[in-house]
């Protein structure tokens, strides 16, 4: 499992009028040729009746796998 080809990534994205945002954390390996393995986790936070509250999940875990021909 070679690690230069593992790329982290983090994402926020605030409302700082209604105080609500959305953390996602990520990583992406792309040392197999034409394969893509991603895996994301998403976190929302927010009030009632706000963007990110209103979502139908407040946590969210992805594994997607990407084949490329």
């Amino acid at each position: 499992f070679d690690w230069l080809y593992v790329n982290p990534g983090l994402i926020a994205i605030a409302n700082l009028d209604d105080r609500n945002h959305m953390v996602t954390a990520e990583l992406d390996y792309t040392g197999v040729t034409n394969v893509d393995l991603r895996a994301r986790v998403i976190w929302l936070r927010g009030d009632a009746d706000t963007e990110f509250a209103e979502q139908p999940y407040a946590h969210r875990a992805e594994l997607r796998l990407q084949w490329y021909f």
